[in-house]
């Protein structure tokens, strides 16, 4: 039972994260056709606010992370202010939530055993035998 709950909940979540990715594409492909447009910066500056938010954005955190696994591979990142620097509070919360994102998949992997040999141990009857032994007691002496 349990593993059909996990694998219940392994499909639907794989669901909702094709449907994120979609509006992600939508999104960006969007903005594209607006940066390419040949309107003024005003004009595209409008259409961006409106475009922007029929969509999802992504977490704060994200931009962290993008920044801690590029220079994790000695990448470097630049902006029209120039090189992104890696601060040690991005590093900082980057390595949080790498954390955070470990041990959820370690849960998701031990919980449904856990909980499946909880019900299992649960379900094993303890009723004393007539020699004042339990069930698993008499198995074990060979009775």
């Amino acid at each position: 039972m349990s593993i059909a709950l996990f694998g219940v909940s392994l499909f639907l979540l794989g669901g909702r994260l094709e449907q994120r990715a979609e509006e992600y594409r939508k999104c960006y492909l969007a903005l594209k056709a607006i940066y390419h447009s040949s309107n003024t910066e005003d004009e595209k500056m409008l259409e961006y606010e409106q475009e922007i938010a029929k969509y999802p954005n992504h977490a704060p955190i994200d931009y962290d992370l993008m920044i801690f696994e590029t220079h994790s591979r000695g990448q470097k990142l630049w902006n029209e202010e120039g090189e992104i620097k890696q601060t040690s509070q991005i590093e900082k919360r980057a390595k949080r939530q790498n954390l955070k994102a470990f041990v959820g998949r370690l849960l998701a992997i031990i919980l449904p055993g856990i909980l499946f040999c909880t019900s299992y141990m649960l379900s094993v009857p303890f009723a004393d035998t007539a020699e004042g032994k339990s069930e698993l007691e008499a198995d074990v002496d060979g009775d």
